[in-house]
């Protein structure tokens, strides 16, 4: 009897074990996909495409030095280097070359001003502004293959 108590409280133990260590693991699966839910889609086509030529555009709201900026994404997913052109402003042209198989993201004091991170963050100034950049970035964006 003393054997069948034992038993039955030790498979109890372990079956709450395993579910805390389930449970553990799902609610850190969660925080990992909140993260990457972050990144929104740049929707470059009414159909809500975000890719160009193999190079998928993301953004999302940030905070450098106390100005409110949109950050990019750019997702290489070709098996060749390419370079990424666009305009925010009609004077102003910015590229990056975004090696194979690679990302970059837009940071904050990432360094120069001419580094790949330091172009990819937009200054967000007033709706009607940024209507206009996205506007113009949309129609001046070329994902061209580096040879």
């Amino acid at each position: 009897m003393r054997i069948k108590h034992f038993l039955k409280h030790t498979i109890m133990a372990s079956v709450i074990c395993m579910l805390l260590s389930i449970i553990g693991k799902a609610q850190q699966a969660d925080t990992i996909s909140k993260a990457k839910l972050d990144w929104k889609p740049v929707n470059l086509a009414s159909a809500g495409n975000n890719a160009l030529n193999g190079v998928l555009f993301y953004h999302k709201a940030g905070e450098c030095d106390k100005n409110i900026v949109i950050l990019l994404k750019v997702v290489n997913a070709n098996k060749f280097p390419v370079k990424v052109q666009w305009q925010e402003d009609p004077l102003v042209t910015k590229s990056i070359i975004v090696p194979a198989s690679t990302s970059i993201e837009g940071k904050c004091n990432a360094g120069s001003a001419d580094s790949s991170e330091s172009k990819l963050v937009i200054l967000k100034s007033g709706a009607d502004k940024v209507a206009q950049m996205k506007q113009l970035f949309l129609t001046t964006l070329i994902v061209s293959e580096v040879k």
